[in-house]
């Protein structure tokens, strides 16, 4: 880093530097001025380089031209060594891909490619690794790809949003087996995920901190606005609130500084006040529900695992999921013709699997005595829904409900229900 200290020196746009990337910016107030002034940059570049002994390929020099202009007029050439630059349209610096047009689409469309080769990985691993498993690399090995550098593209277009939930979709339902048509309002709780939305808010709202808080550069900070009740001879009521900017431009209401001032001037002055960022981190994800892993789902991988997972989810090979989800026009049970074949009739009411019932209610008299006993005869239909509910979400108890999907997975193996499915 000492030996590139000077290259700086007598350089009259901006420079940028980072490692061995180098990049000077310009705006083209007049535009044969501001190209004339990276022209001569780029002479005194090469001639720091020729004073080092350091060799510049001119062939690998890129220069984009950023503009929202609909029709943009042509411009004078840039030169380095003598040698004409190539205008491209889109570059990738420092991770992220930038365009012409201000846009994150052809970054998004990179990471979401990246993403999905890594996420492949995952989809062909054997049926024997656990949804906890796969779900551990997905969070490592690829949602980071989806989540780089984050903060800045959050005003990224709705379409390129929804294009990296899909791979995290995509991840979810590699790891349950969930039916591909599963809701992502039963599918992400069940894998302990968050909206990738969220977590940008989230982050945001922690850099935001950080800011605020002196703990990023001065650049970052100096970026921001002055308090509400700054230079204020009393206090208002908002006074913490930090200004809001004038927007002149509808695409900037989205970028990081006023659409995170906006987040940041909601959050409560308790929060706002929090001294250390773990602590603000814990208190914001109370806001933005952090969604907990919970083990005793996403342990177990044997067949009846997956098919009380799906059944967990709203969609399963019952008969009442299928309709609802208009696969079918019917929602009566193929093995007894009860009306409605629904989780409850499956696990408590279906006669077919009466001898499988048996031994199920044996074990749950074993494991669970007082749940058992307080519902009493499965005389009553609110007795067996809430029976079949305990059955499926569990006690909340980790070690207890280890043992209790354990069994209920038994029993629907056992019926060859799904066999088909």
């Amino acid at each position: 880093m000492i030996y590139t200290n000077d290259i700086v020196t007598n350089i009259e746009s901006e420079i940028l530097l980072f490692a061995d990337d180098t990049a000077i910016l310009e705006p083209l107030s007049n535009d044969n001025q501001s190209i004339d002034k990276i022209n001569r940059d780029l002479e005194r570049l090469s001639s720091w380089a020729t004073q080092w002994l350091v060799q510049f390929n001119p062939t690998k020099t890129k220069y984009l031209i950023f503009s929202k202009k609909l029709e943009r007029r042509a411009y004078p050439p840039l030169y380095l060594q003598n040698k004409r630059l190539v205008e491209v349209e889109q570059h990738k610096h420092l991770g992220l891909t930038l365009n012409n047009k201000l846009t994150w689409e052809d970054h998004i469309s990179r990471v979401c490619t990246e993403a999905g080769k890594r996420l492949s990985v995952i989809k062909r691993l054997p049926s024997n690794i656990t949804p906890f498993t796969k779900l551990q690399l997905y969070k490592t090995f690829v949602r980071p790809v989806l989540e780089y550098g984050s903060v800045i593209f959050d005003n990224c277009s709705n379409n390129s949003s929804e294009a990296m939930e899909s791979v995290q979709r995509q991840a979810a339902i590699a790891a349950t087996r969930a039916y591909k048509n599963t809701s992502n309002t039963y599918l992400l709780p069940e894998c302990g995920l968050e909206s990738l939305q969220d977590r940008r808010t989230k982050a945001k709202l922690t850099l935001m901190f950080k800011i605020r808080r002196g703990k990023t550069p001065d650049y970052l900070r100096i970026l921001l606005p002055k308090d509400v009740g700054e230079n204020q001879a009393y206090n208002l009521r908002n006074s913490q609130n930090i200004r809001l900017p004038k927007i002149t431009k509808n695409y900037f209401l989205k970028s990081f500084i006023p659409s995170t001032i906006k987040s940041w001037n909601l959050l409560s002055e308790n929060l706002r006040n929090i001294a250390e960022v773990d602590t603000f981190k814990q208190n914001l994800s109370t806001i933005y529900g952090k969604v907990e892993t919970y083990k005793p789902y996403l342990t177990g991988q044997s067949e009846g695992h997956i098919h009380l997972s799906r059944i967990r989810m709203n969609l399963s090979g019952l008969n009442a999921h299928r309709r609802k989800h208009h696969f079918i026009d019917h929602s009566i049970c193929p093995k007894c013709n009860y009306p409605q074949e629904d989780a409850t009739h499956f696990l408590l009411e279906c006669t077919a699997y009466a001898a499988q019932r048996t031994t199920l209610m044996d074990h749950l008299r074993t494991l669970l005595p007082r749940h058992v006993g307080m519902l009493g005869q499965l005389g009553t239909k609110s007795n067996r829904k809430k029976l079949s509910k305990l059955l499926i979400q569990g006690t909340k108890s980790e070690d207890i409900d280890r043992t209790l999907f354990n069994i209920i997975s038994q029993f629907i193996e056992s019926t060859n229900r799904f066999d088909r499915n």
